[in-house]
C-alpha cells in the first residue's frame, strides 16, 4: 500500500491514543503516505509526530458526527486516492461513503471493539485501547502480508511547543506558586455523568489531601462540560481551604494545560480525555525544551472499564502511564456495572449508581504518601529519558513496562 488514511475517533483523548495505529502501520509500510484524521482541538498535541505524513484536523469535537464532519471525511476520501482506510470511529460505517467515487477498502472498528469486549473478561492480558489498537493492526497485516514486524509496544506521545512550556511556567509564577512546592493538578470534570465523580466524594478527597500536612497546592481545572463545577466544589470545602487552590481557566489552550500537567507532581482525574493526555509521554517539537515526564497519575472510574481506559503501574493486566512516576486506578463500587457501560453515551439509567462507594480515604492516603516519599519510588522509563533528551517522540529504546507496587 502506498497511500493510507487513518480515521481517529471524534474525541481528543482517542485522537492522541490512536497515534499508535499510525506507528503500527508505519512498521509495515515505511515508505507509504499515512494521513491521520482527528478532532481539530487535538492538532497542537499531535502535530510533529514524524510517523504522520499529513495531519487532517477536521472533526469539530461534537459527541457524534455532525454534517460538517461527514462532509469533510467524504471529501478527504474522495480526493485522497487512498489504497485503504482504517476507520477507528464507531460512528462512521461504509455507508457514509455512498456515492463517493473511488472509495478504497474500509477497515472498520468492529474487530477491535470485539477484541476490547472479549479482553475485558480475560484478566490475564492487557486490554488497554492503546495496546489493542497496536495489536489489531499487527495481527491483521501479519495475516494479509505474511510479514512479522512486531516491535515492543511504545505507547503514545504528545508533542509540545516551547511556547506551551514557557506559558505554563508563567502561569505558575503569576499564581505565586514557589519552586519546589508540591503541585497537584485536579480535574473535577468529565464528559458524562456516568464517569464524573459525585461532588461529595470529590470534596471529601480534596479535604483529606489538603488537611494531610503535605503542603501541596492544587491547580483545579475549570469545567468544560459541567460548567462551574470548580466553584461548586470550592463551595463544599471548609473556609480557608480555597487559599491553596488555584483555578486553571477554561480559556487556557490545551497544549498549555498539558504542559502544566507536566510541571505537576500529581494529576487526579476521572475517566476522561485529559487522563490520556496526562499519561502520554511529552516530547519537544523543537528539541530544545526538556519535559519532566514525572507526573504520578491517580484516576477514578465509575461506569467505564478501567482496564480499557486506565493506567496502573502496579497491577497486572494494565498499562502503566508513560511517566517516570506511578499510576493507579480506583474503581468505585457499583451494583450494576457491566461491559455495555463502555458506551456511556447510550446509557439511559434513571438513577446513576456508578459511584455507590468510592474509598476517598485510600486515594488521599496514596496521594499524600507519594507526595511525601515519591522521589524514592520513581519508575525509571529508559525510553522517556532518551526521548526527553532528543526531543523526538519515537526515538530511543522501546518502552519497558516496569511494574512497581508503590502503595
Amino acid at each position: 500500500m502506498r497511500r493510507i488514511l487513518v480515521v481517529g475517533d471524534l474525541n481528543i483523548g482517542d485522537a492522541v491514543n490512536l497515534q499508535v495505529a499510525v506507528v503500527a502501520l508505519r512498521r509495515f509500510f515505511p515508505d507509504a503516505r499515512i494521513d491521520y484524521v482527528i478532532n481539530r482541538h487535538a492538532e497542537p498535541l499531535i502535530q510533529g509526530n514524524p510517523n504522520i505524513s499529513l495531519l487532517l484536523p477536521v472533526f469539530s469535537g461534537s459527541p457524534v458526527p455532525d454534517e460538517g464532519d461527514i462532509k469533510a471525511l467524504r471529501d478527504i476520501v474522495g480526493m485522497g486516492e487512498y489504497d485503504a482506510v482504517f476507520n477507528f470511529c464507531p460512528f462512521f460505517d461504509a455507508s457514509i461513503f455512498s456515492g463517493v467515487a473511488g472509495v478504497p477498502p474500509v477497515i472498520g472498528p468492529d474487530a477491535m471493539v470485539f477484541m476490547l469486549l472479549y479482553g475485558d473478561h480475560d484478566t490475564n492480558g492487557i486490554n488497554s485501547i492503546l495496546y489493542q489498537a497496536d495489536h489489531f493492526i499487527y495481527s491483521l497485516l501479519s495475516e494479509l502480508t505474511g510479514l512479522k514486524r512486531k516491535m515492543p509496544f511504545r505507547g503514545t506521545t504528545v508533542h509540545l511547543s516551547d511556547d506551551a512550556l514557557e506559558d505554563a511556567k508563567e502561569f505558575l509564577l503569576h499564581e505565586g506558586i514557589s519552586h519546589g512546592v508540591p503541585i497537584l493538578t485536579y480535574n473535577p470534570d468529565t464528559t458524562s455523568t456516568f464517569t464524573r465523580v459525585p461532588m461529595n466524594y470529590q470534596a471529601d478527597l480534596l479535604k483529606r489531601i489538603l488537611g494531610s500536612g503535605v503542603g501541596a497546592v492544587v491547580l483545579m481545572g475549570a469545567g468544560h462540560v459541567e460548567q462551574g463545577i470548580e466553584q461548586t466544589l470550592l463551595d463544599l470545602l471548609p473556609p480557608g481551604t480555597g487559599e491553596r487552590i488555584h483555578i486553571i481557566p477554561a480559556s487556557m489552550p490545551l497544549d498549555r494545560y498539558v504542559a502544566l500537567i507536566d510541571l505537576s507532581d500529581v494529576y487526579i482525574t476521572g475517566d476522561t480525555g485529559p487522563l490520556h493526555l496526562a499519561s502520554a509521554l511529552k516530547a519537544s517539537k523543537s528539541g530544545r525544551s526538556v519535559f519532566r515526564n514525572r507526573t504520578a497519575i491517580f484516576s477514578m472510574f465509575g461506569a467505564t472499564s478501567s482496564r480499557i481506559y486506565g493506567y496502573d503501574s502496579g497491577r497486572e493486566g494494565y498499562l502503566p502511564s508513560y511517566q517516570d512516576a506511578p499510576a493507579k486506578v480506583y474503581v468505585s463500587r457499583s451494583p450494576c456495572r457491566n461491559i455495555t457501560c463502555v458506551n456511556k453515551r447510550a446509557k439511559t439509567c434513571r438513577k446513576v449508581r456508578c459511584f455507590d462507594y468510592l474509598d476517598t480515604e485510600q486515594i488521599a492516603g496514596d496521594v499524600t504518601d507519594y507526595l511525601k516519599r515519591g522521589t524514592r519510588f520513581r519508575v525509571q522509563n529508559p525510553e522517556s529519558k532518551v526521548q526527553r533528551e532528543s526531543g523526538r517522540g519515537d526515538a530511543g529504546k522501546p518502552f519497558k513496562m516496569v511494574r512497581r507496587h508503590f502503595f
